[in-house]
């Protein structure tokens, strides 16, 4: 085994997200930071996409996520992203997925939370 880190940083999604009735109506930035633990072995033997986890479906898998979940809870969105992640993409040993909102607090540079999950 080869077990290497997958990353996605700062993935922008424009998306509904939050509990303030001024969040409902219109979409915010949410900054996903991913970690995939994954076998590299294959994927370095085969150089081939098909070997290892493709992070541009994960981006987009995400991001359809946040989109279409209009979460209240950001805790909401990285548990069902975790969840997701492992579900669809067996290869994926460990999710962590951090997701940030930089507009919401003054004084702040962004608020956020974290989960991390294993098979």
């Amino acid at each position: 085994m080869s077990l290497g880190t997958i990353r996605i940083e700062a993935l922008r999604i424009d998306c509904i997200i939050g509990i303030l009735d001024s969040e409902r109506v219109m979409a915010q930035r949410l900054l996903v930071d991913v970690e995939l633990d994954v076998d590299f072995a294959a994927a370095a033997a085969s150089d081939d996409v098909a070997d290892t986890v493709n992070y541009a479906e994960v981006a987009q898998s995400l991001t359809t996520l946040a989109v279409q979940g209009q979460f209240r809870l950001v805790e909401r969105f990285v548990s069902d992203a975790c969840s997701r992640l492992l579900q669809n993409h067996p290869r994926i040993q460990r999710a962590r997925i951090t997701a940030r909102k930089p507009d919401i607090l003054p004084n702040t540079h962004s608020v956020g939370v974290s989960l991390e999950l294993r098979r």
